[in-house]
């Protein structure tokens, strides 16, 4: 009896990033900060708390000055995004959470790549943003 000792061939990972813009003039925003989370419990919707939270992939990610981050190394299956902080002078979205993407096989090699707006504040006060923090660095 002869045990073969193929290799199984990994399965691709991919990448998800994030462009942040300025809703109304399309420029780049640094200094937004974003989480990435995998859908691991099976429930619709982000759970970052509780019994079976989904899981968090890695650090946050700031927006480097063209307007983004990547989380890079993410095996296949669905991601959320969340926005945890602004740059000065724009607000958060009333939606913070946005997803569910889905890496797979057919699209794992390019990635996925997700643009999103930030409205100004009316009073033109906004988030405590990514200042300081490394730009474009991603997750696990």
């Amino acid at each position: 009896m002869t045990l073969g000792n193929e290799r199984t061939p990994d399965e691709p990972k991919g990448s998800l990033t994030v462009v942040k813009t300025d809703a109304v003039s399309g420029d780049p925003l640094p200094g937004a900060v974003f989480e990435a989370w995998e859908e691991t419990n099976g429930r619709a919707g982000l759970q970052t708390s509780g019994d079976d939270p989904d899981r968090r992939t890695g650090p946050g990610c700031a927006t480097d000055a063209r307007g983004r981050c990547a989380f890079g190394e993410l095996e296949l299956g669905e991601y959320y995004l969340r926005e945890t902080a602004v740059p000065d002078g724009y607000r958060l979205p009333d939606r913070t959470v946005t997803g569910p993407y889905r890496l797979t096989s057919g699209n794992a090699s390019d990635g996925i790549t997700v643009t999103l707006k930030n409205d100004r504040d009316k009073d033109g006060n906004g988030g405590k943003g990514g200042k300081g923090s490394k730009g474009g660095k991603g997750g696990k």
